[in-house]
């Protein structure tokens, strides 16, 4: 009997030490989900983290922080907005992995400009798309896209080069550009994909027009949905007596019909589209050879998005 007895405590003995090493082992695993096998980050430590490159900049220069991770070389990515000391826009872009740090070199491809972050196709391509907006002397010119891409790997900041592309916007995104009135239209031809139109001085604003440089008046677009109207409507600017709306073939892809006319001060141009002018871009250009500096502005159209 004493003997049953003992055999019985110590089963309550064993059985909860049993329990309590169960309970243990439990409470340690706690908030441990999944494959426990160190994440990339621990076997190849970053040079850089994200709180290292914010210390570089002075308070409040920074606008945007983008990241970016690239899974063809395992590493993140940073594309940091700042204002540099002159206030002027800039981006730098960093590899945590290396510690790497390249200027993205924007104005090599376009005058100074507000620009925005577009796509990052992958690690040694991104593109960037401007306002248009001149920040030096605020003249305005079409939106472009910027790719930037890399050349060479060095320690450098300077691996990367640019290039500017045309940006084709759709039809209802109106665009301000130009920067001299007191001009004449002094040509106009419709081309395959569009409209193009050649501008000389008003009689008596020679000065004015050879100033520093010459360039396409101010302009505004607009279209009408319903009527299928894209219209152009040119600041302090006239039309040559010697020059009418031109012809255009029946089989033009993307216009129907062009009319010029004199609004006041203004001229408008209104051009009836096909259904298959869906988005548009200007181009503005000198005719080579420059022999007069007369600028001039074309206007074309696209059915489907592009950048060329």
């Amino acid at each position: 009997m004493v003997y049953k007895k003992i055999l019985l405590i110590f089963t309550i003995i064993l059985l909860s030490i049993l329990l309590l090493s169960c309970s243990n082992q439990n409470t340690s695993n706690a908030g441990i989900k999944g494959n426990s096998t160190p994440s990339p980050a621990h076997n190849n430590p970053n040079k850089l983290t994200k709180e290292d490159v914010i210390k570089r900049y002075g308070d409040g220069k920074i606008i945007n922080i983008t990241e970016y991770y690239s899974s063809s070389t395992n590493s993140d990515y940073l594309l940091v907005e700042f204002l540099n000391e002159g206030d002027n826009q800039c981006f730098d872009w960093y590899s945590l992995k290396t510690g790497d740090r390249d200027i993205m070199p924007i104005s090599m491809a376009v005058s100074p400009t507000n620009s925005k972050l577009q796509d990052i196709i992958f690690e040694n391509r991104l593109l960037f798309v401007t306002d248009g907006v001149n920040n030096m002397n605020s003249h305005k010119y079409f939106p472009q896209i910027v790719e930037c891409y890399k050349l060479q790997d060095t320690s450098g900041d300077g691996d990367f080069s640019a290039t500017a592309k045309v940006l084709y916007l759709p039809l209802d995104q109106t665009v301000r550009m130009g920067a001299k009135s007191q001009e004449n239209i002094a040509d106009i031809k419709v081309s395959l994909t569009g409209v193009e139109l050649l501008f000389e001085p008003m009689q008596g604003e020679e000065s004015i027009f050879y100033a520093a440089y010459t360039t396409i008046p101010p302009f505004k677009t607009t279209y009408i949905k319903d009527k299928n109207q894209f219209i152009i409507e040119f600041t302090g600017t006239g039309i040559s007596t010697s020059i009418s709306s031109p012809n255009i073939n029946e089989q033009n892809r993307y216009i129907s019909s062009v009319k010029l006319e004199q609004s006041g001060r203004n001229t408008l141009i209104t051009i009836n589209l096909k259904d298959t002018a869906k988005y548009y871009t200007v181009k503005n250009s000198h005719i080579d050879p420059m022999i007069d500096d007369f600028p001039c502005a074309e206007f074309d159209f696209a059915s489907q998005f592009k950048i060329e």
